[in-house]
């Protein structure tokens, strides 16, 4: 026999949940390794649904600019700057052309774009700071842009070295050493013998 359990209070009222905006990330690193595993993870979330945007603003490949965006499935979206060669091995000071400022410019403004309008779940955001350093966006704008973001973007900026505004506005920041320079060192410091 089971016993039944009258209540005569009415349940709660349910609350409607309140979420604060989507977290920004900072990764910083000397070297480049570290970027495939945060492309991966960028490429598990969009199999798994979630609208993800890639912008390598400082990595270049012909006909991948705004007018070209490679599209892998449904929910991913990567784009590059339109140049034949890679920007982000050049000088801060080595001159670009016409052409790779204007296709840079032309991925700021499509990335302004999904930041307001929430079409993408996470945006990751390759060699923003050598854009910053270039001074072909401002920091002050970049700063203003993330921070009008639609509630539910998820922004994740990858770079060598953000200016200091930027890395206080974020949620988090994993800063990683070079681990190439430490490679043949043990735990303990020590040479391994060979």
């Amino acid at each position: 026999m089971v016993a039944q359990i009258k209540i005569d209070t009415p349940p709660a009222p349910l609350l409607p949940v309140q979420r604060g905006k989507a977290p920004m990330h900072i990764i910083t690193a000397p070297h480049r390794a570290l970027y495939a595993e945060v492309k991966a993870q960028a490429l598990r979330l969009a199999g798994q649904g979630t609208p993800v945007l890639i912008v390598e603003f400082c990595q270049g490949g012909s006909q991948q600019g705004v007018s070209h965006p490679r599209v892998l499935g449904q929910n991913l979206t990567w784009m590059r700057c339109d140049s034949r060669r890679r920007l982000d091995h050049l000088p801060l000071d080595a001159p670009l052309t016409e052409t790779e400022t204007e296709s840079i410019k032309a991925l700021w403004a499509v990335v302004r774009q999904a930041l307001c309008d929430g079409s993408y779940g996470l945006c990751l955001l390759d060699d923003l700071d050598r854009v910053i350093a270039r001074n072909l966006i401002t920091a002050a704008e970049c700063m203003a842009c993330l921070s009008a973001r639609s509630e539910q973007v998820e922004v994740l900026l990858a770079g060598a070295s953000f200016p200091q505004t930027l890395l206080e506005q974020a949620d988090q920041v994993t800063h990683c050493r070079d681990f190439r320079k430490s490679a043949g060192e043990s735990k303990l410091g020590a040479v391994p013998p060979a």
